[in-house]
């Protein structure tokens, strides 16, 4: 700690300052911690002589302190003295979940909320030496009256969830807390005015060719008066025209005053999603200059795009061109300190990777840097706020979390991938399976918090809002409820955002997870203790064994197998099933859930430490740009009758596939049982039935089923397959 604030004397100076404001310094670093759980406790006077170390930015967990509540967070830097035109902002980017700020002894802000940025004015209280003293607080939720379904906090799946450490309704629930100081804290300093935040919108008025750029500039000033407000957008990741303007503007005094500006940029480069085109960005800076220059400056990106959803359940239309949308559900960790660029791009390498074009945000904001990268990748993102089932049933919580939501908007709004805002997650008012869990459950809970958190979003009229996430779209058939082969249903609603199964991940994974004492527990009784670990790390037993009736096997590796086998056949013929009901009505799908958030067992189709199940490669295949789709018509074949398949081809391209040619071959050991092929132009943006095939197969056994497109030089563009157990007719 002392060194670094040596290191920060050093590097400053008196004169540095003069010639260089604005500027900002990173206050990362080992800060000084200890247990602020005892109200008698005063950290901001205490010596710190036996505090602990943690890094900041991290989350407190996976930093190493296992804890629960409140923690005293100290951290001492040095600076020049500061001339009196000068205002200093400490800028905390992430503190989960409530934080209290002070510097040398001024209590200067009070905030709540884990995800937002927030700025503080600490201009009167910066001193030379400067003791900053910042208490966090995630609290510990009593299981018997408030957790989890009166839950205080918008921390979403970070404070409950099915893949949380402990599952989401054990009395562990809240094990691993997330909280901490987790995201980057900043020291800026500036002459005269500070710019905390730029709220950037495209306006679509006259036309693609000519779009506009709305900024809305936050700020705050020491002196009203007459200034220049320079907006400026550059090409951030192509070679292109920059677009500058200047506009005369007042400033006032108070906190976070608003100007509103529109910066022309015709002939603009758009953004594009992934297998669509190039993700262009421009970088926009914006800057307050006065009679002796620039007073402060800030600088974020955003893309060009126009989102809408067609009337009558047509699709959603990016730049005026329709796209159906393939995604699952993601949440890369519980602990958002420890997901880097490099870990988000890794992940999103292996969606797109799978042939998604997007992934549903579940039930949290994540760090700033997956936005980012989805921003470069054209990753299209479906936003969640972070409510997951059931909250306090105040009209002034629902006062808070609108609030939230509004931050939400404004702080990440300037990502272009964002394309969609989603409401609560499965309320409890529209939870009708929470009456058997909860006695003090009711049909109208939380229908205020839902709609004020709805409007919030319905502000924002840049992209798609879906108000909430409803059980109806949740589509949970051959897990909790049903039959596989009820996914090939005609589906209800036109979005989907939840389907899936579980499966284990491979075994040098489930070693890391489960010790080989407890590898094989005595029965497939979700009763069976054996288990208790394994629901610990998020397995369901129940689901698994008796409900979806998946065969354990012999030893652990032909449990992985059968798990593997059953999420891959589900996920698969889910996938395939919504996309041959294109637009009618399916316009969007997201399967649940892509990656496994910790050491867990759950419905990821790639397990923590990112290695993809059988279930990924299935849904490689069902989400095929150009899908060769199987549609499976007779369920249990049999020998000496006729077995019904229909074959269909599907293009979510903006391209014609002409002259394309379907194959298709359907053998049993070795034999050919029905081959054919079909020449064909797959129109771009479209989906039919080509072929409806009996077949009748004369030996019990298996029945391989394979079918493709070629295109005009005979390459394969899309392929399929599928196998058949055939059993001997009674």
């Amino acid at each position: 700690m002392m060194r670094n604030a040596l290191l920060l004397s050093l590097l400053l100076s008196t004169q540095a300052f003069a010639a260089a404001l604005p500027v900002t310094w990173s206050l990362a670093g080992e800060w000084r911690v200890h247990d602020a759980n005892d109200p008698a406790f005063d950290g901001v006077s205490a010596s710190t002589a036996d505090w602990r170390t943690l890094r900041v930015p991290a989350n407190w967990y996976s930093d190493g302190l296992d804890h629960q509540g409140a923690l005293w967070y100290r951290h001492s830097f040095t600076l020049p003295e500061q001339s009196a035109d000068t205002l200093a902002t400490l800028v905390f980017d992430g503190v989960d979940y409530l934080a209290d700020v002070t510097l040398n002894g001024q209590r200067l802000a009070h905030h709540e909320g884990y995800y937002q940025r927030f700025p503080v004015d600490v201009s009167q209280a910066l001193r030379r030496h400067n003791q900053l003293t910042v208490r966090v607080d995630s609290p510990f939720e009593d299981p018997k009256t408030i957790w989890p379904l009166h839950k205080t906090m918008v921390k979403g799946v970070l404070n409950q969830h099915d893949t949380r450490p402990g599952g989401a309704w054990s009395a562990q629930g809240q094990d691993a807390n997330s909280g901490g100081i987790w995201a980057p804290v900043r020291l800026h300093l500036s002459r005269g005015a500070a710019i905390d935040e730029i709220i950037l919108r495209p306006q679509w008025q006259q036309g693609l060719a000519k779009p506009m750029l709305r900024a809305e500039i936050r700020y705050r000033a020491k002196q009203a008066g007459p200034v220049t407000l320079r907006l400026a957008a550059k090409p951030d990741n192509f070679y292109g025209r920059d677009y500058r303007q200047e506009f005369p503007v007042t400033l006032e005094t108070g906190d976070s005053k608003v100007l509103t500006v529109t910066l022309p940029m015709e002939a603009a480069r758009l953004w594009w999603p992934v297998g669509h085109g190039k993700p262009n960005l421009y970088r926009v800076r914006a800057s307050l200059i006065d009679r002796q220059g620039v007073m402060d400056t800030a600088v974020t990106r955003t893309g060009l795009r126009k989102m809408e959803e067609a009337p009558d359940n047509k699709g959603w239309r990016i730049n005026d061109k329709r796209l159906f949308v393939k995604g699952s559900n993601y949440i890369g960790s519980p602990w958002l300190g420890t997901m880097t660029r490099a870990r988000y791009r890794q992940d999103f390498e292996l969606v797109t990777g799978m042939n998604a074009n997007a992934i549903r945000v579940h039930g949290h904001v994540a760090g700033r840097a997956l936005y980012d990268v989805a921003d470069e990748m054209g990753l299209m993102i479906w936003q969640d706020v972070p409510l997951q089932w059931g909250y306090n049933n105040s009209s002034e919580f629902a006062d808070n979390a609108a609030r939230q939501t509004r931050e939400m908007v404004a702080q990440f709004g300037n990502s272009p991938a964002i394309v969609a805002w989603g409401g609560h997650n499965e309320p409890p008012w529209n939870s009708p399976w929470m009456e058997k869990r909860f006695k003090d459950w009711n049909k109208d809970l939380n229908r205020e918090l839902t709609q004020k958190v709805a409007d919030a979003l319905a502000e924002d009229t840049s992209r798609i809002v879906h108000r909430y996430s409803a059980v109806e779209e949740h589509y949970w058939q051959g897990w909790y409820f049903g039959t596989m082969r009820d996914v090939l249903a005609p589906a209800k609603t036109g979005i989907i955002t939840e389907f899936g199964a579980q499966a284990l991940p491979r075994l040098s994974t489930l070693k890391t997870i489960i010790p080989a004492s407890e590898m094989w527990p005595k029965s497939t009784d979700a009763k069976d203790p054996g288990w208790d670990r394994w629901k610990y790390h998020n397995f369901q037993p129940f689901q698994t064994f008796g409900f979806a009736k998946v065969p354990r096997g012999e030893n652990i590796q032909q449990t992985i197998d059968n798990t593997q086998r059953y999420q891959a056949e589900l996920v698969a013929m889910a996938a395939e099933s919504y996309r041959r009901q294109r637009y009618q009505p399916v316009t969007a799908l997201f399967h649940f859930m892509f990656v496994e958030t910790w050491p867990s067992i759950n419905w990821g189709v790639v397990d923590y430490l990112r290695q993809p199940k059988a279930g990924y490669y299935a849904l490689q295949t069902a989400y095929q740009p150009l899908l060769p789709s199987i549609e499976p018509v007779t369920a249990n074949w049999q020998t000496n009758k006729a077995n019904i398949l229909r074959l269909w081809a599907i293009n979510d391209s903006w391209s014609a596939c002409e002259k394309c040619t379907l194959k298709w071959r359907i053998t049993q050991n070795d034999s050919s049982l029905e081959s054919g092929e079909l020449p064909l132009t797959l129109e771009a943006d479209s989906g039919q039935m080509v072929k409806e095939l009996s077949v009748t197969p004369t030996a019990p056994g298996e029945v391989k089923i394979a079918y493709w497109i070629e295109d005009q030089q005979g390459k394969v563009v899309g392929k399929n397959a599928r196998v058949e157990a055939v059993t001997a007719a009674p």
